[in-house]
């Protein structure tokens, strides 16, 4: 999943659009806090809520690049 978001990131980059990636990872950063913050004290998940949290936006994250 990680290599296709980097070929899609690479690919805009290289067509001079280097706004949508930044954009991309920006949202993706901004849901993970919020997950994190979610699952790690609001269901009170500890660890297994952190990596809940961190994998969580992954495909989407992938998917928009």
């Amino acid at each position: 999943m990680a290599l296709i978001a980097l070929a899609g990131q690479g690919f805009l980059r290289g067509v001079g659009d280097l706004r949508t990636p930044l954009m991309v990872v920006g949202a993706a950063n901004v849901v993970n806090v919020v997950l994190e913050l979610l699952f790690v004290y609001g269901f009170h998940w500890g660890l297994d809520g952190s990596a809940w949290g961190r994998s969580s936006p992954r495909p989407a994250w992938a998917s928009r690049s």
